[in-house]
């Protein structure tokens, strides 16, 4: 997988190119354990809300060379907390919807690959 993707970069930014990914996600994954703690404090619909805005922001920046890195890294940490949120954000803002949760992740796996397998 790394050598195909390498010779997508014939010009030596692959490397680069994964590390900044590995940093992505490094940051995806510790903000979904800080987004726990901070859901406690933060109600749910301004912490999607906020996640998304600054992640558009965050990922807009990352097109600046000289920032890339480290707007890779806090878009991860703005995104991360999206989606478990958002499902707890449907829960609580439909309550006497039965399934609502079981819809949302019936329309997640009809576009995304991994649920098909």
């Amino acid at each position: 997988m790394i050598s195909r993707g390498a010779r997508l970069f014939p010009d030596g930014a692959a490397p680069v190119h994964l590390e900044l990914v590995s940093g992505f996600w490094a940051a995806f994954t510790a903000g979904r354990l800080l987004g726990a703690g901070l859901s406690v404090r933060v109600r749910s619909d301004r912490l999607v809300t906020g996640g998304l805005l600054c992640g558009v922001v965050c990922l807009l920046a990352a097109t600046q060379p000289g920032i890339a890195g480290v707007a890779y890294v806090a878009a991860g940490l703005a995104l991360a907390p999206v989606f478990p949120t958002g499902v707890a954000w449907l829960s609580s803002a439909l309550p006497g919807v039965r399934g609502a949760t079981a819809r949302l992740w019936a329309a997640r796996c009809s576009v995304e690959s991994p649920c098909r397998r």
